[in-house]
């Protein structure tokens, strides 16, 4: 692979996995649902969470946080997000891709257990860029892009077991 700048071998491989942190941070903080503020942390202060089909886009923390803060608290999710590719642009600035798969259902938790896995609901890809801000490494912008939906079940529908 070339790379757009030369860095430093030990500067490239630190770079990317800070940013590769990053990627798996976003998607786990959404699982587990996190506060909002959490999420939004991920991102520099001026951060950009977009997706331009939708025409949905937050901007800065406080918005970043209004949007991430907006999700039902009964969704349960799984994202999983893989080839994760970085380029290091230089010491303090990125960009990199990833795809992601997102297993997700909306209602209350089953009584009993948890329900059997939901189908895939989306996935896609994201698109980002890194930087690095006062030492500490933040999204600075996220573009997701979907390529397949479908419609999130919820607990309870009738294609949804409860056992």
């Amino acid at each position: 692979m070339k790379y757009p700048i030369e860095v430093e071998p030990l500067t490239r491989i630190l770079v990317t996995q800070n940013c590769e942190r990053l990627i798996n941070e976003f998607a786990w903080h959404l699982d587990q649902g996190s506060p909002s503020s959490d999420i939004a942390a991920l991102f520099t202060e001026d951060g950009v969470w977009e997706l331009p089909t939708h025409g949905l886009r937050a901007e800065g923390r406080a918005e970043l946080a209004r949007y991430f803060g907006s999700f039902s608290a009964q969704i349960v999710s799984r994202r999983l997000c893989t080839n994760i590719m970085v380029d290091v642009l230089g010491p303090d600035d990125a960009r990199g891709t990833s795809y992601f798969t997102t297993f997700r259902i909306d209602g209350p938790p089953a009584a009993g257990g948890p329900p059997p896995p939901p189908p895939v609901t989306q996935v896609g890809y994201y698109s980002d860029t890194f930087r690095r801000v006062n030492g500490k490494w933040h999204i600075a912008r996220r573009s997701t892009a979907v390529t397949f939906a479908a419609p999130m079940p919820r607990t309870d529908a009738p294609t949804v077991v409860h056992r």
